[in-house]
């Protein structure tokens, strides 16, 4: 249950993981090896319960911070080892502090769980998951989690005549407003964007950046393994093409054989 992850070894429901050794619940990793629900972090080792922690050793529930290690509790501290809470103690005082943290959140129900829902500044339909997992209002506000209504603009309708060639849009393009052809949301070429289109002869989009997103998700296959046979050989895979797709889906035996 590994998408999007390269060089990884003996680890498990990890997406967009590069270089992790025995690890476990993984998102944006690099260069980690032993740990366990880390998020957004690199070079760690031997920590838990962790988000964008970077070289780090043995740091439990920390968040942003960056060298040292042997922490439990903190954010944002740099090169600090033995801390609780952002207090600093000797190495003995730590060890049995801990412990004895450790077992109140084992009676409290709250140990061995990622940083509870409550704690991010994002409604769920404003994050990636929601992308990947949608779901709806009602199902979102019925886990606790938070969601966000968009806001209700009066969107400009698009006077501006964009030619069909880009070697014909003038430069007076970057002063106009454009309207989404899908959610008639407005937006403008920078600039920076123009010149690249110029460079690449790339038509200006007709879509908002927020539509053109979602479109490029679409084309990607869901962060879910399907049950389904090897079209040559008949043994059972799992895939993320559903079974329900046109695609020729190959077992690995049989795809190094067709390619090599």
């Amino acid at each position: 249950m590994c998408f999007n992850c390269r060089d990884i070894y003996e680890s498990l429901y990890s997406q967009d993981a590069w270089r992790a050794e025995l690890c476990h619940d993984l998102t944006e990793i690099l260069e980690t090896k032993s740990c366990y629900q880390l998020q957004g972090s690199a070079y760690n080792n031997y920590s838990i319960f962790c988000s964008q922690n970077w070289k780090n050793s043995n740091n439990v529930y920390c968040d942003l911070c960056v060298g040292g290690g042997d922490c439990f509790g903190c954010v944002g501290l740099i090169n600090y080892k033995y801390c609780i809470l952002n207090k600093q103690y000797d190495k003995e005082e730590y060890e049995r502090v801990v412990v004895k943290i450790i077992r109140h959140m084992q009676q409290t129900g709250e140990w061995g769980e990622f940083f509870p829902s409550i704690l991010t500044p994002f409604a769920y339909n404003e994050s990636v998951a929601y992308e990947y997992f949608p779901l709806t209002k009602e199902a979102v506000l019925a886990k606790g989690w938070r969601w966000r209504d968009e806001e209700r603009k009066n969107y400009q309708p698009q006077i501006y005549v964009v030619p069909d060639k880009i070697g014909e849009v003038k430069d007076d393009i970057l002063n106009s407003v454009l309207a989404c052809i899908h959610c008639g949301k407005n937006y403008k070429i920078i600039p920076q964007e123009l010149e690249y289109y110029r460079q690449y002869d790339i038509c200006i989009p007709q879509q908002c950046p927020d539509c053109r997103h979602l479109s490029r998700m679409a084309l990607r296959n869901p962060r879910k393994l399907f049950e389904r046979q090897c079209d040559q050989c008949g043994r059972d895979l799992k895939t993320t093409y559903a079974p329900d797709r046109p695609e020729t889906v190959y077992c690995e035996e049989c795809y190094q054989k067709e390619i090599y």
